[in-house]
């Protein structure tokens, strides 16, 4: 089962960071201690379905996207407590309920941070906005974050090696 972030998880190794969405911005990261990690990749999947594509081909597409970046010790991921649409909620439902029983499939740690947490530990700002996340992970991460789905992966990476460590 999945577990909630903790200190003592210390013998980790590699975290997959999930910003969860259509537009799915992910960071993979190599960590020895809280001074001592590194970005192994990251970027954004478009889940977005064509018109020849079920509504459940974004589930089984992030399902293939997640293998790709095998092998993990731990898989956190955005945690949102409030949607703009129903639609938006159940698409978030079912991108977590993917990343959870993936997790579970494969035996690897899972837990979220919260948004307001990520914001805050990016900006000092909790109620930060997409351009200003974006704007400090370009100074954070370097010039390469196009797109503030990439820049909030690599915010909740940042955040629960911070947690873990």
């Amino acid at each position: 089962m999945g577990r909630r972030i903790k200190k003592q998880d210390k013998n980790m190794k590699t975290i997959l960071a999930i910003d969860p969405g259509l537009m799915c911005g992910w960071a993979k990261g190599q960590v020895k201690s809280l001074n001592d990690w590194s970005i192994s990749g990251s970027g954004v999947w478009n889940l977005n379905e064509t018109r020849y594509q079920g509504k459940g081909w974004r589930f089984i597409a992030l399902r293939e996207h997640l293998k790709e970046l095998l092998p993990a010790d731990f898989i956190v991921y955005e945690k949102v407590r409030r949607h703009e649409s129903t639609l938006a909620a159940h698409a978030y439902g079912g991108f977590l309920a993917t990343i959870q029983t993936f997790a579970d499939d494969n035996k690897i740690s899972y837990g979220g941070v919260e948004v307001k947490h990520v914001k805050k530990h990016a900006t000092g700002n909790g109620n930060a906005s997409k351009y200003q996340m974006l704007q400090m992970a370009r100074i954070r991460f370097g010039k390469h974050i196009n797109d503030h789905n990439q820049a909030d992966a690599l915010f909740i990476l940042s955040r629960a090696i911070q947690e873990m460590f």
